[in-house]
């Protein structure tokens, strides 16, 4: 004999079944949303209407930012921290026309114009956006690549400096801490030394006993060290990664086959 529905089921029917007249829950909230949305649509269109009734009271150009791709190059040339400050984006950017977009026209974007007209060599117009242009592009720099600066010199900080200058009282005292490195950091205490002791140049040449570095202090050149003359390689190799040289050109390899002829003492 089948089983009757509970009172609990009856319930769960006549709670979850359409009553005559009336929308499902689902239906009015779609319908609320969709009214919230349209509402939003009218009163971001009445704020560009504003701005470019604005623009045009004062004689300036507008743009709505919504409608327009900015692309990574312009978004660059403001930093967010200056754009969020000055209220300023720059939306378009071409080497020689700068496109910049604000909230108001004064004398500090003025100057802003000005500054970046100046930087980037390029012809600067401003156009006035809308506090929604501006949130919206604001947006992107959240998604902008982040590009690190490539280096192409030595660059010394104040710890190496302390760290390769430490013990360093002559030059004579050169020769040993020049064979306690490696040759990644050679160079680094070749220049930290030649300012250690104030010198005005730095000579390198290999020799056929080895590699010899001289310093000139007070117009003379100074012995201050030999290297091995197996390093020689890695030294070079070292000083065209450090200057972006070309390194298909193996002067080693002309040095082995005696075209080109190493410097002796007596041609200093």
């Amino acid at each position: 004999m089948p089983s009757l529905p509970s009172i609990n089921d009856l319930l769960k029917k006549k709670s979850t079944a359409p009553v005559a007249g009336k929308k499902p829950l689902e239906d009015v909230n779609s319908v609320e949303s969709k009214f919230e949305h349209k509402m939003k649509e009218i009163d971001l269109k009445e704020k560009e209407s504003l701005t470019a009734g604005q623009a045009a009271g004062t004689g300036a150009a507008y743009i709505d930012l919504g409608k327009f791709p900015i692309s990574a190059e312009a978004l660059r040339v403001l930093p967010e921290e200056t754009a969020k400050a000055k209220k300023a984006i720059c939306f378009l950017f071409t080497g020689e026309e700068l496109r910049l977009g604000v909230l108001a026209k004064n004398a500090e974007i003025e100057e802003l114009a000005y500054q970046l007209g100046e930087k980037n060599h390029s012809h600067v117009e401003v156009y006035l956006i809308s506090e929604n242009s501006l949130a919206k592009a604001l947006k992107l720099y959240a998604n902008l690549p982040i590009v690190k600066p490539i280096t192409k010199d030595i660059n010394i900080t104040d710890e190496e400096l302390n760290k390769f200058s430490s013990g360093i009282s002559n030059l004579t005292s050169l020769q040993e801490r020049f064979g306690s490195v490696s040759i990644t950091d050679i160079l680094t205490l070749m220049v930290a030394a030649a300012l250690k002791v104030n010198s005005s140049d730095i000579h390198v040449e290999a020799e056929e006993k080895g590699i010899a570095v001289r310093y000139r202090v007070d117009g003379i050149l100074h012995d201050v060290a030999t290297l091995p003359i197996d390093q020689w390689k890695k030294f070079i190799s070292r000083i065209k990664l450090l200057a972006a040289l070309k390194i298909n050109v193996d002067e080693w390899d002309k040095f082995t086959q005696n075209q080109w002829k190493p410097t002796s003492p007596s041609q200093k």
